[in-house]
């Protein structure tokens, strides 16, 4: 697995394709202001790949030692691989220096996707997030 800024229109493509199935409308920002900020260096934008084969993307706001692992997705055909551990490792390499934190839903209260929302848990907490 490996992490690079996207070079190419299609790249970009792809990591846009990948947002808008993953995160519900609601959670999305406009991407014309990811794309700005990151353009201004304030947001870092991944493109995750393994030989050639676009796995996922991890977009990142950052401030001087804190980065905000803001989004986070793995495609739909490789989960459950070990891409999404993988891709985490790298970007706790990236950000070595920075406190990575995330944001995720609560798990306090009942919701139509609880369970989705304790795996998601789950994984960050494997992963070495700590509450």
């Amino acid at each position: 697995m490996q992490l690079r800024q996207p070079k190419t229109c299609l790249d970009w493509f792809k990591i846009y394709q990948l947002y808008k199935k993953a995160f519900p409308i609601s959670e999305r920002k406009p991407f014309a202001l990811i794309f700005k900020t990151f353009q201004k260096g304030d947001t870092d934008v991944w493109y995750l790949y393994e030989r050639n084969q676009f796995l996922g993307l991890a977009i990142t706001m950052n401030d001087q030692d804190l980065v905000l692992l803001d989004y986070f997705a793995i495609h739909e055909n490789y989960r459950n691989q070990g891409y999404g551990t993988k891709a985490l490792n790298k970007l706790n390499d990236i950000y070595n220096n920075h406190r990575l934190f995330i944001e995720i839903e609560t798990t306090l209260e009942r919701s139509p996707n609880q369970n989705e929302r304790l795996k998601r848990k789950q994984f960050y907490l494997r992963n070495g997030m700590k509450e």
